[in-house]
């Protein structure tokens, strides 16, 4: 009986990371979008809870754009991440 809780709350975990992977890529996908391009990769570092968000053609905006572009579209995502670095992509 045991067994089957603790298999049960692995599943509720792994569901969990699931709907969290989700989440990030779905707000990478809407940072892209929003720079306009199709070009993106992000990595989640779990130890220092960093998200990594790289955009290609971020380059041709200025800090205060890109301020400006992700800030709204960061405020729809509830995600406890500690920090959030959106960086162009290499």
């Amino acid at each position: 009986m045991s067994q089957s809780k603790h298999v049960k709350g692995e599943f509720v975990e792994d569901q969990a990371l699931d709907e969290f992977d989700k989440e990030i890529s779905l707000l990478a996908q809407n940072m892209a979008t929003a720079f306009e391009t199709e070009k993106y990769r992000y990595h989640y570092q779990a130890d220092s809870e960093t998200l990594y968000l790289e955009i290609g053609g971020l380059d041709a905006f200025s800090e205060e754009q890109i301020g400006e572009i992700a800030e709204p579209i960061l405020d729809n995502f509830d995600l406890d991440i500690e920090e959030i670095l959106i960086l162009p992509l290499k």
